[in-house]
């Protein structure tokens, strides 16, 4: 959530070619990683450069598109990224079946190498000299921990061990962090990294929550559906990638 807040104080085409950047190196790391832990490292870094150059490059178009001319811009970005979504998986198993997994991550450095060039070339840099409050970093620091917390204790509890003491007690710090987060979030109002009055707005709270359930959905539609049709019924992975596009399409 910092991705956001770091650009609008330290230039948004600086946070996005370096989110940009970050992502590349990380799919270079997860496709030269030897075991399991040197690939879930790197696809968290994956995942960071991800959250920086995302919210800074809806923020471009926000700033460089003026009026019906940036709804315009947004719809080609979300366009873009839904054709992405549905064409995503059917290239990454066809990729996987021609040659290797290591491929799927390979595809992302040309992609990233294109995408740096045009921002240098075609991107303004952010006007200078523009006062910023500072970053929300405890903020980041809190949201980081109890969101990690929560999704390691979910995984490990669901898992074969069970809820056994370990992922219990990492739940209850999770949700401790998290009420802390809101608690300081709230303190530094309209400074804050996420400011809890957006969430008096039902129209902000209700698509947030249809977010959620959206995102929550193609979740276990793209991590869950394939593993159980590759390992439990055999499906090669081009035709699973075919079959969980079939509902975006």
């Amino acid at each position: 959530m910092l991705g956001g807040t770091a650009g609008d104080r330290f230039g948004r085409r600086r946070l996005l070619v370096f989110g940009i950047t970050v992502f590349a190196l990380a799919s270079l790391g997860c496709a030269l990683s030897s075991n399991l832990a040197t690939l879930l490292a790197g696809r968290a870094v994956q995942g960071a450069g991800a959250a920086i150059l995302l919210p800074n490059s809806l923020a471009l178009l926000g700033k460089t598109f003026p009026g019906p001319a940036k709804g315009r811009a947004i719809g080609v970005w979300a366009a873009a990224g839904a054709a992405a979504g549905a064409i995503g998986p059917v290239l990454g198993g066809w990729l996987i079946d021609l040659a290797s997994w290591r491929a799927v991550f390979l595809i992302n450095l040309p992609i990233a190498a294109g995408a740096v060039t045009l921002a240098l070339r075609y991107v303004a840099l952010d006007d200078e000299g523009e006062e910023q409050p500072p970053l929300d970093a405890l903020g980041g620091l809190l949201a980081t921990i109890g969101i990690g917390a929560l999704t390691w204790a979910l995984t490990v509890g669901s898992g074969q061990s069970g809820w056994s003491r370990a992922p219990l007690a990492t739940g209850v710090i999770g949700i401790g962090v998290t009420l802390l987060f809101l608690l300081v979030e709230k303190r530094r109002g309209d400074r804050a990294m996420k400011p809890l009055h957006l969430f008096g707005s039902r129209t902000f709270a209700g698509l947030t929550l249809f977010t959620l359930l959206l995102y929550g959905a193609l979740g276990g539609l793209f991590v869950l559906l394939p593993y159980v049709l590759i390992t439990g019924s055999g499906y090669s992975s081009t035709s699973v990638a075919f079959l969980c596009c079939c509902p975006m399409c």
